[in-house]
Formats: C-alpha cells, structure tokens, sequence
C-alpha cells in the first residue's frame, strides 16, 4: 500500500507536463488528512524521484528475499496455545492413534475414461489393500467403495456383488 502511494505519484511524473497555471492555483476545495497526506507523498516523489526509485528497489528487494522465508503450515492446531483444550485433544489423538489427518491419493490414468477399465480398478484394489496394511491407517475410502454398493444395489442387495466387476461391459 505505502509502495502504491510512493510508485503512483512517481510513475504519473513522467506523464504529460501540466500547466503552470494548474500548478500554481490548484482549484481550491476543501483538503481533509488523506489530500495532505496524498500532496505529501506526491511532493516527496516529484522533488526526489530517485531516491524513491532506490527506496522502492531496496523494498522490493527485501519483499524478494522475505518470500523465501514464507512457510506454509497446514496443522493448524499450532495456532494454539499448549493450554487450550482442543489442542491438547487434537495432540492425544495425533500421538495415540495415529493422527487425525486425512491423506488423499489421487490417480491419474493418463486415458479418457480410464479409471472404469476393470484392469485399472484392479491396480487400485491391490493399491488400497497395501494402504489398509499399514497399521497407523484406519479406514480407506475410494471410488471402488462406491463401484460395489451400487453393483450390490443393482443386484438386489446380494452380497455376492459386493465385489469389482469381471469385464469392462
């Protein structure tokens, strides 16, 4: 914002030169902070416009290497303090069991309409089973899930459905 108030004025300077009558006697209305803070910042930046340019360049410079300082967090719970409550339950669950993070994975077939070929859902089963074995995994869930509760609907309920389908029909 303050690089907007300094760049402004700076980059306006090197526009179409005014009329010194315009210069001279501005029209008169009444000024309020914002027009003396604005007449401010457009005198510094007329009467001084290198160093503004210096001054914007070491703050752009300095914007450049605070950028790679920026870390990204994701558990927000250490946005809390340690005596809050819900960070002490989210801490217990975190160590006890294993997390309270979701995972996802997401497979690209690399094929239009690849993910209902029955020998891509297979790979996928065999990729959920490795999953399921890792002890600190609860619970799986994918669009296998909801490939066999609607063949098992489509069959009546029968249990023995509950299953991928054999062919790609």
């Amino acid at each position: 914002l303050i690089l907007t108030f300094l760049l402004v004025p700076f980059i306006f300077s090197f526009g179409r030169k005014h009329p010194k009558k315009m210069i001279e006697n501005p029209t008169k209305r009444k000024s309020d902070v914002f027009d003396n803070i604005f007449g401010k910042i457009a005198d510094l930046v007329l009467s001084a416009p290198k160093k503004v340019s210096v001054l914007f360049s070491i703050l752009a410079l300095m914007g450049l290497i605070g950028a790679f300082y920026v870390q990204i967090e994701t558990n927000n719970t250490h946005l809390l303090t340690k005596e809050v409550p819900m960070r002490q339950a989210i801490e217990h669950v975190d160590s006890s069991m294993g997390g309270s993070m979701a995972i996802e994975v997401i497979l690209d077939t690399k094929t239009p309409d690849g993910v209902k070929k029955v020998e891509f859902l297979k790979h996928m089963q065999e990729l959920e089973q490795i999953i399921e074995k890792n002890p600190l995994v609860a619970d799986t869930t994918s669009v296998l899930d909801a490939l066999r509760k609607v063949r098992r609907a489509m069959h009546g309920g029968n249990e023995e459905y509950y299953a991928l389908p054999e062919s790609d029909k």
